[in-house]
């Protein structure tokens, strides 16, 4: 992976992990289940840290910051500054605050991932351009990682009338050129499997009920 240069140079990669949704399928806290004992928030922050990240933000919703009083003291926070605006508002904050070349964007709810894809995904990254990965389903835009610079200098340019989404931001990024697809092989996409919904998450065999 070639380093990008952020607005400082001192931080090549950022991770964030995606916490702030309503979770109005589940009807709890997503990111308060837990895997193996642990938290999903807190998983996903050590997964962010096995595969190299040099800072790691969290994005809540307003309010939220003091509900996950587990996560390191080192990890960095933004809370929705817009209600209702969806996973965009966390990338939106951090791409203008991080001074780092690549964002690693990951959704909480994906208890399945391993330290191993995260670090194979930002070694797709080259040549300044970002990475997704493909499977069956399509583009998988809340698991990539962005090129700083580009990826906020797109952002700059969309109305508020108009979509603000993840899928439309690597869209466009594979379109022009700044993000690669990776194609996932069948057997790995169970990775990137995610838990929406009560009953995905009380069958899951790796699942512990200790979440509050």
């Amino acid at each position: 992976m070639e380093g990008v240069a952020g607005r400082t140079g001192t931080v090549n990669l950022a991770g964030l992990v995606l916490a702030g949704g309503r979770s109005r399928r589940m009807g709890r806290d997503k990111a308060r289940l837990c895997v193996d004992g642990e938290l999903l928030v807190a998983r996903q922050v050590r997964l962010l840290g096995e595969a190299g990240v040099d800072e790691c933000w969290v994005s809540v919703a307003a309010g939220k910051r003091a509900g996950y009083p587990e996560i390191r003291e080192d990890v960095r926070w933004v809370e929705d500054a817009v209600a209702e605006a969806g996973p965009m508002e966390g990338i939106r904050q951090v791409l203008e605050r991080t001074s780092a070349g690549w964002l690693l964007v990951l959704a909480v709810d994906l208890p399945a991932l391993e330290v191993g894809f995260l670090r194979e995904l930002r070694g797709h990254c080259a040549d300044g351009r970002g990475v997704v990965p493909v499977t069956r389903r399509g583009r998988e835009p809340l698991c990539a990682v962005l090129p700083v610079a580009v990826a906020r200098a797109e952002l700059s340019g969309w109305k508020t009338t108009e979509e603000w989404s993840p899928r439309r931001l690597v869209d466009v990024g594979v379109r022009g050129g700044w993000m690669r697809e990776w194609a996932l092989e069948n057997a790995m996409e169970p990775l990137l499997a995610n838990w929406n919904a009560p009953g995905e998450w009380e069958g899951a065999a790796w699942r512990d009920s200790s979440g509050s």
